[in-house]
């Protein structure tokens, strides 16, 4: 069953088949040669090794194929989310081979990252998920997580997003799975995880962390932040200096010389002002 999973999930950017990836290597598993591969988004993967299906996914990837899970399973499927993990089934043709449960761990400091964000302003932070609502409730409270919305497709994202942003809030969106993408795209800021994070998340996103620190996203916050009051320090600065040096010139009170001076010092200073945030520890 683990052969068959780890089979079809090799050429997957899910961070759920990088699981079953690892799991397998363990067990020094050897992987068939992938015929045909493509990833419904939201269910899972389907691919076709020797004219063999293989699904691997959750139950709506397996009805839709027409396979019918029994009562026995469903209740596994019930117990295992209650307990706070994720769930794939596993078929080949038209029989179900298995399940592979995952438990979600914590990334390090994610509580303490959270109450930091806060503290820079965020009012709510929302975990969107397609896992289910046990698993995510769990995560949710292990991390001071405000709300949250399981089970979503993509497109359930998006409409989250847009939804926050109709009500006026200024909506950041951090994630690293191929399913953020059109989340990342949606909202005003889009973060992505670098090193977890796939190709098309990283592409989409205006911000890619090379990390999976989610501490640096708070960070990336502060940052923004000390860099737009400098621009608004520059502006205003600027402004006053030639203001100034206008009203005097005309008044004859300083020479073509010392105006292009003050001109050019003005411009230094600028730039040091600028450096502040080279030296700075973030």
């Amino acid at each position: 069953m683990l052969t068959l999973a780890a089979t079809a999930e090799q050429r997957s950017e899910h961070f759920l088949a990088n699981a079953v990836l690892e799991k397998a290597s363990e067990y020094g598993t050897k992987l068939g040669d992938l015929d045909e591969f493509h990833v419904e988004p939201g269910y899972g993967v389907v691919a076709e090794v020797k004219k063999h299906r293989i699904l691997v996914g959750n139950l709506s990837l397996i009805k839709e194929y027409g396979l019918v899970a029994e009562s026995e399973l469903t209740d596994y499927l019930y117990s295992e989310s209650k307990l706070g993990r994720t769930v794939m089934v596993v078929a080949e043709d038209s029989e179900i081979a298995g399940v592979v449960s995952v438990a979600d761990t914590l990334r390090e400091r994610v509580r303490e990252s959270i109450a930091e964000m806060k503290q820079l302003g965020v009012s709510n932070v929302v975990m969107l998920t397609g896992d289910s609502l046990p698993v995510a409730r769990q995560i949710a409270n292990q991390s001071g997580i405000d709300d949250v919305y399981a089970n979503l497709l993509p497109a359930d994202k998006v409409k989250h997003v847009r939804e926050y942003r109709k009500q006026g809030h200024r909506v950041i969106v951090v994630g690293d799975g191929i399913n953020d993408a059109p989340a990342l795209a949606s909202a005003n800021v889009g973060i992505a995880m670098g090193i977890a994070g796939t190709d098309v998340t990283m592409e989409t996103a205006g911000i890619v962390l090379m990390t999976d620190d989610l501490s640096k996203v708070a960070k990336t916050m502060r940052l923004s932040q000390k860099a737009l009051s400098l621009i608004k320090q520059k502006v205003v600065f600027a402004l006053s200096v030639n203001i100034l040096g206008l009203l005097l010139s005309t008044q004859g009170f300083i020479s073509p010389v010392l105006a292009s001076i003050i001109h050019e010092s003005n411009a230094l200073i600028v730039v040091f002002n600028s450096l502040r945030l080279a030296r700075r520890k973030w």
